[in-house]
């Protein structure tokens, strides 16, 4: 699909709102790698940082590789981290299966490195220190 850009380039730069103001974003990139892919992640950045809610319109990407799919992943930790709504428009099937597989795969490694906080020789520790505060709590 090409982009037509008598329509797309009031987009290329997003005008953001002046603070204390709510606001939705709505950002629609031509390209998520490269030059425009970078000049996309600022503005999704900054979008992310000012906007209440953020907008993704994917109408003029062509297409979606792994270094693209690894952009929109950040831009998702962004909007968790922040607590702000993150949502994709125009996004193929293939893209969304893609994404949402290295977001659950990040979310149990995270949770994978949460259940390890603590040594196995710590562990023992706490327990054994648990079953002596029993025992003063009984006699």
């Amino acid at each position: 699909m090409e982009a037509n850009p008598d329509l797309t380039s009031q987009n290329e730069y997003p005008q953001f709102p002046e603070a204390g103001q709510p606001s939705t974003i709505v950002l629609q990139p031509y390209a998520l790698t490269g030059l425009d892919g970078d000049r996309f992640q600022n503005s999704l950045e900054q979008a992310l940082q000012e906007g209440e809610s953020i907008i993704v319109d994917l109408l003029w990407v062509d297409s979606v590789e792994d270094e693209a799919l690894s952009v929109l992943l950040e831009g998702m930790q962004q909007a968790l981290a922040l607590n702000k709504p993150l949502s994709f428009l125009g996004m193929d099937r293939t893209t969304r299966v893609a994404l949402d597989q290295l977001w659950e795969q990040q979310r149990e490694q995270e949770h994978l490195m949460r259940d390890e906080v603590f040594t196995a020789e710590f562990e023992s520790f706490l327990a054994g220190c648990r079953l002596s505060y029993s025992a003063i709590l009984e006699s």
